[in-house]
């Protein structure tokens, strides 16, 4: 499982181009990628699953799996907020909700 997970890391490292000690954003990127290259789906309406169990269940470290969930609630919120989004904007529109002059 470690093995697994290091050597795509590694990979997306040379998918890139990268050499040498990266910056702290170029390696988190890396680990988001590689995070979506071991785990394309995961089913998140289970979020109270303890990550080490979750990591088990997928074949993945404790770490491909945490950024994994970071992806996956960031997914979540921007959804949510287009979702609110939409709907504010749905309720503008609507003449029932306009306020009479």
């Amino acid at each position: 499982m470690e093995q697994r997970c290091t050597l795509t890391h590694e990979l997306v490292h040379h998918a890139r181009g990268h050499s040498g000690h990266q910056k702290a954003g170029v390696e988190r990127k890396v680990r988001y990628e590689t995070a979506l290259l071991l785990l394309p789906t995961i089913d998140y309406h289970e979020p109270d699953l303890p990550v080490w169990f979750m990591a088990e269940e997928y074949g993945v470290t404790e770490a491909v799996m945490r950024d994994r969930l970071k992806i996956e609630q960031h997914r979540h919120k921007q959804q949510t907020r287009k979702t609110q989004a939409g709907t504010n904007h749905r309720d503008a529109d609507n003449p029932q909700n306009q306020k009479e002059q």
